[in-house]
């Protein structure tokens, strides 16, 4: 924690709803944010993952960011080829790799302590290089690789009181699939 009270836990927000529409609802604003300010844990397995969904959430994110807390996701090897070297780079600390890659102008940017979160890149790189967000690819045992394709789609919120939401056939984790 970084010296704040925990949010509100997930059973006192009064508006779940029971089924969400990525064509009715605007998922950001009704179910994201309302869940990941009380988060403690989030969870997320999907078919797809860009950074370009982080650029429609970012703004969800932040008070799970504030409250220092941990974010797994599991995405198939099905990577857009621009944000692959991005999340490679994160993930094996190799700053000077990730600054080539951004250019000299984010090299102040990378050291400060909040991202920003309308920058999928840099929010994504703060969230795995402060250890709150770790990413696993799924990959298939069939022959060829080919022929298998990992396309759950599975969520899971944890709030400070053990109370969750579990939730399973949402859009993938791309910024389209979420934008409203």
């Amino acid at each position: 924690m970084l010296g704040r009270p925990p949010p509100n836990s997930l059973r006192e927000y009064r508006d779940w709803q029971l089924r969400y529409s990525s064509d009715e609802d605007n998922l950001v604003d009704d179910f994201y944010k309302p869940a990941l300010a009380s988060a403690k844990y989030y969870d997320r397995a999907v078919g797809y993952f860009a950074l370009s969904s982080l650029r429609v959430i970012g703004d969800a994110l932040e008070p799970f960011w504030n409250n220092g807390e941990r974010m797994r996701l599991v995405a198939s090897v099905k990577i857009q080829a621009g944000d692959r070297p991005h999340i490679e780079a994160a993930h094996q600390g190799d700053r000077e790799q990730w600054l080539h890659l951004q250019g000299e102008a984010l090299s102040e940017e990378v050291t400060r302590f909040v991202p920003e979160f309308a920058e999928p890149i840099k929010l994504f790189t703060a969230f795995v290089e402060r250890g709150l967000l770790d990413m696993y690819i799924a990959t298939g045992l069939r022959e060829p690789p080919s022929a298998w394709f990992y396309h759950e789609k599975i969520g899971v919120v944890v709030d400070h009181r053990g109370d969750f939401i579990t939730w399973e056939g949402s859009p993938n984790e791309t910024g389209s699939a979420l934008s409203p």
